[in-house]
């Protein structure tokens, strides 16, 4: 499996009107697997079109995109759907939640369109989901009666069913306050950070772009510049704050651990396991 996540080459996209509109032009772009990523640009500069060609939700009007080094461009929409279902998994600004349904029938609705797990499996799983983005308690919530923040963790988690080795997220904070779109793009960063699933957040908001480790920035369809983070901006947690982080990320190593390489998964285990040892003998 290629290491590249994600690949782009000489990728423009034109959509046809009276005046025709290039929304991407020429975009070459590299995302390697485990990656961290920020696209960031004025309204209309490309990033949401750029999102859908790697979520293989539109094509290119020229050029190559290649998801783990297969190149998608030629793919039928059978195969393309194949691909969504199973790699990619989707956090949209305005949620896109079912409003008839509860958050259990909200998260277990990819696994049974994608029909590998019976009924059981994916209830058990979208339990453990929720319960992990900490809404154990609101299985039965339609979205009508959840705050913005707890809609935006149920997609999360809705997101991560099908265990996708890539999360896309266009504006995922754009209709929430800053304390809870903090604590939004926290949970991405942790399962990133836990799991090693590559994730590609769209943002207008720096606060959100300094959390991921490149930012990508566009104007006009085009690439401007790319600058890799030394470290993401996390702030200072409290000793609670930081028990409770590494708790929910043993629970998405274990959720998601047929993603990954069976070695990688007992060692970000480990790691993960010392550091709960260290913080739980650590003096009050």
């Amino acid at each position: 499996m290629s290491e590249k996540a994600v690949e782009l080459i000489q990728v423009s996209k034109i959509y046809e009107a009276a005046v025709p509109v290039k929304a991407l032009d020429e975009v070459n772009l590299v995302v390697e697997r485990g990656e961290f990523v920020a696209v960031m640009g004025p309204s209309g500069s490309g990033k949401t079109t750029l999102l859908y060609m790697i979520g293989c939700m539109d094509k290119p009007t020229r050029g190559r995109v290649l998801i783990d080094g297969v190149d998608v461009g030629g793919l039928s929409e059978k195969m393309l759907a194949k691909i969504r279902a199973e790699k990619v998994g989707f956090v949209f600004q305005l949620f896109n939640l079912i409003p008839t349904l509860n958050c259990l029938e909200n998260v277990e609705l990819p696994m049974h369109i994608r029909g590998r797990v019976s009924g059981r499996e994916a209830r058990a799983r979208a339990v453990r989901l929720l319960e992990m983005v900490g809404l154990g308690d609101r299985l039965s919530h339609r979205p009508a009666q959840l705050s913005g923040g707890e809609r935006q963790r149920v997609a999360i988690a809705r997101a991560l069913a099908n265990e996708p080795t890539l999360i896309l997220a266009d504006e995922p904070t754009g209709n929430l306050d800053s304390r809870t779109g903090r604590e939004i793009i926290d949970m991405m960063g942790e399962i990133n950070e836990t799991t090693g699933q590559t994730v590609i957040v769209v943002t207008h908001d720096s606060a959100v772009a300094r959390m991921a480790g490149r930012i990508v920035q566009m104007r006009d369809g085009r690439i401007l510049s790319e600058v890799e983070l030394l470290g993401a901006d996390q702030g200072r947690a409290s000793s609670l704050e930081e028990l409770n982080k590494l708790r929910r990320e043993v629970m998405m190593l274990d959720l998601l651990r047929s993603t990954m390489d069976e070695r990688e998964y007992y060692r970000r285990l480990e790691v993960l396991q010392s550091k709960l040892r260290n913080l739980e003998e650590r003096p009050d």
